[in-house]
């Protein structure tokens, strides 16, 4: 399992790789393969329902607390509590569970993380089109909840010829497209994705893929330069007709 893992997480990088561990790590247990994944350096697993969770919660705390834990079944009722003590990410595939734990995240005053399910084509789990579009039309059901993902279940991912993993790219990126994601939501993202570990992994893949040294880089110089550095700077002016600077107001907009 682990050989499997580490060759998909050096196939994705720099993308992050996760783990679906749901029915006991599909029979093998989880109180082995959990701790062993971990030990590789997985930070993220995903099951299908709440108690799952709480199992590979247990399996990770003496190894890697910091993990995520995702539960795709959704968000229980009157569970919520549980989710923030455990700190297991629900994933939520309707309004109303949005709208739960909206207002749990109001009535403790804090922004609290979540994963949004968008269902492209699975027909199980995820907002359908009607409640794409009323979320669309009506951002502010999201405020309170940190988005760290959107996501969308492939039904046809093994089947590498199928044209359904297509359709539904389309379909999940013409979703985001509509959806109000702003640069704020990215930035706070990634930053919990470098804080749990990322940003050291990214940093091993990287010397490993350019090495440790570097040669100079030798650039080509309109003029020979000063082997005497000082502060000095020069201007230079130029104009910008009124057709190009209108041309490059409306770029910077876009």
């Amino acid at each position: 399992v682990v050989a499997n893992w580490t060759q998909l997480r050096d196939r994705v990088a720099p993308a992050e790789c996760s783990a679906v561990v749901k029915a006991d790590a599909y029979g093998l247990g989880v109180a082995r393969v959990v701790p062993a994944l971990a030990a590789a350096a997985c930070r993220t697993f995903v099951v299908a329902q709440f108690e799952e969770a709480l199992a590979v919660r247990r399996a990770l705390e003496p190894v890697a607390p910091e993990a995520q834990v995702f539960s795709l079944g959704g968000l229980p009722a009157d569970c919520e509590g549980e989710f923030i003590a455990n700190r297991i990410l629900p994933v939520l595939n309707h309004l109303g569970e949005i709208a739960a734990w909206r207002a749990f995240a109001r009535s403790r005053g804090e922004l609290l993380p979540a994963v949004v399910h968008i269902d492209t084509g699975m027909n199980r789990l995820g907002l359908g089109p009607d409640e794409l579009d009323t979320l669309a039309a009506e951002p502010a059901r999201l405020e309170g909840i940190d988005v760290r993902y959107w996501m969308t279940h492939l039904a046809c991912a093994d089947e590498f010829d199928s044209p359904m993993t297509g359709e539904q790219l389309e379909r999940f990126r013409a979703a985001l497209a509509r959806l109000p994601i702003q640069y704020a939501d990215y930035a706070a993202w990634h930053k919990h994705w470098l804080d749990q570990g990322e940003l050291q992994r990214q940093l091993d893949y990287w010397r490993g893929q350019l090495g440790s040294e570097q040669p100079i880089l030798e650039l080509p110089i309109d003029h020979p330069r000063s082997a005497l550095k000082d502060h000095r700077l020069g201007r230079v002016a130029f104009a910008l007709d009124n057709d190009l600077a209108q041309r490059l107001r409306q770029l910077a907009r876009e």
